[in-house]
C-alpha cells in the first residue's frame, strides 16, 4: 500500500506551496546608512571574503548590478527571494530587479518614513513597500506617495503625512499589488511604538468609561 501511495504523495508535494529563505529588507549604496556594518574594518575581513563579498559589505561607492548580485549570492547563497528597499528611492532597486535568475527572485521596493496623525508626537515609523519586478521607479513612487506634492527624490528624507495607516496601506500598496511590511518594529522608528501608543490610550479610555458607568449605576 505504501509503495502504491508514494507517487500520489509525491505529486501532491509538488503541487503544494514551497518555502524559500527570503530577505525583504536589503539596502544598496543608494541608502545613506549603507553598508549596514560600518564597524567592520577591511583588515578584519582580510582573507575571509572574496573581493565581491568584501565590496558588497564595506564599499559605499556605486556597484554595478552584476557585481552587487554576485556579492550577495556569494555571501547568502541560501536566500532565494530578495527585496531591495533603499530609503526614499528605488532606482537601484528597479535596476537590480532585472537581474533576477531562475533560482533567485529580486523584488523592487522602497523604505519610507510615515508620520501618522494618530500619534501625538512627531515620531515617524518606517515601512517597506515592495512591488513586482515589472514596476519602474516612477510608478513605485506614484504608488507610495500620498499626494502629488511629494516629488520623487526632491522629497527624499521627508516623511509622508498619513492620516490613517490602514487606509494608506490598502489604497496605495495593496490595491497596486504591493506588499507592505513594518520595518524594525522593535526600534524607535518601528510601528510597535505606534500601536502601543494608540492601544494604551484606548485602554485608558475604556477604563475611564467603565468607572463612569459603574458610578452612574
Amino acid at each position: 500500500v505504501q509503495t502504491c501511495a508514494l507517487p500520489i504523495f509525491q505529486s501532491l508535494r509538488a503541487a503544494t506551496a514551497q518555502f524559500y529563505l527570503t530577505d525583504l529588507h536589503v539596502h544598496t549604496h543608494d541608502s545613506e546608512d549603507y553598508p549596514s556594518s560600518p564597524d567592520i574594518t577591511p583588515e578584519e575581513l582580510e582573507g575571509t571574503l572574496t573581493e565581491a563579498e568584501r565590496k558588497f559589505v564595506t564599499d559605499r561607492t556605486p556597484i554595478p548590478p552584476e557585481e552587487y548580485i554576485r556579492g550577495f549570492s556569494e555571501l547568502c547563497p541560501q536566500i532565494k527571494v530578495i527585496a531591495i528597499t533603499d530609503h526614499d528611492v528605488c532606482d537601484v532597486a528597479c535596476q537590480l530587479a532585472g537581474f533576477g535568475a531562475a533560482d533567485r527572485l529580486i523584488l523592487p521596493g522602497i523604505e519610507i518614513k510615515a508620520k501618522l496623525s494618530q500619534l501625538a508626537t512627531t515620531d515617524t515609523i518606517h515601512l517597506l513597500c515592495i512591488f513586482d519586478p515589472s514596476k519602474n521607479s516612477q510608478s513605485i513612487w506614484n504608488h507610495v506617495a500620498p499626494s502629488a506634492e511629494y516629488a520623487y527624490r526632491e522629497a527624499r528624507g521627508q516623511p509622508f503625512e498619513i492620516s490613517d495607516l490602514a487606509t494608506y496601506v490598502d489604497v496605495h500598496i495593496h490595491r497596486n499589488n504591493g506588499l507592505c511590511i513594518a520595518a524594525h518594529v522593535d526600534q524607535e522608528e518601528g510601528v510597535r511604538a505606534y500601536f502601543f501608543d494608540v492601544s494604551s490610550q484606548r485602554y485608558i479610555q475604556l477604563q475611564v468609561r467603565r468607572k463612569v458607568d459603574r458610578k452612574s449605576t
